[in-house]
């Protein structure tokens, strides 16, 4: 139903909106028909797939993951501290 449909619509969406919004990273995968989206949490990630659902763009969207990072052989995850 939407009017943007292809891999490439959406790619050329993806990587203007990293133009200007700094918090969002896209990556390519092995698939040329899926990405890589880091945002800075589930609500960061759908606005910005409402936002593109409302500009005429159809997309599947997977569950989001938490990033976890190997500190001093400790599994860690993002944590910010609010002063």
């Amino acid at each position: 139903e939407g009017e943007f449909v292809t891999s490439r619509h959406l790619r050329d969406r993806l990587f203007r909106e990293v133009e200007t919004n700094v918090s969002m990273k896209v990556e390519e995968t092995d698939s040329a028909d899926a990405f890589k989206v880091s945002g800075r949490g589930e609500l960061h990630l759908a606005v910005l797939i409402e936002t593109m659902r409302r500009e005429g763009y159809e997309l599947q969207v997977g569950k989001p993951r938490v990033i976890f990072k190997t500190i001093n052989d400790k599994l860690c995850e993002p944590l910010e501290a609010l002063t």
